[in-house]
């Protein structure tokens, strides 16, 4: 949004963000299931009463934040 000079609020919410995108971005669908690391940002800056992650959402969580930081930078062109 940035690169884009698009304005943007203050949120953590990656359906929020995506959402406000500009039209001609190609919005991959990797972008849908990005909506799941919001919770994860959310719970790790305000910890409670949260179930621990396993193992297999934290690699499901790694693969989906390095294929939208790929998608990302084919974006903005580095």
């Amino acid at each position: 949004m940035i690169h884009s000079e698009t304005a943007f609020p203050r949120t953590y919410n990656i359906k929020t963000l995506t959402g406000l995108l500009p039209q001609g971005i190609f919005q991959d669908p990797i972008l849908d299931a990005a909506a799941i690391l919001t919770d994860y940002a959310v719970t790790a800056r305000y910890p409670g009463e949260v179930e621990p992650v396993t193992r297999n959402e934290l690699k499901m969580a790694l693969h989906i934040a390095r294929e939208v930081l790929i998608w990302a930078k084919s974006i903005v062109g580095q």
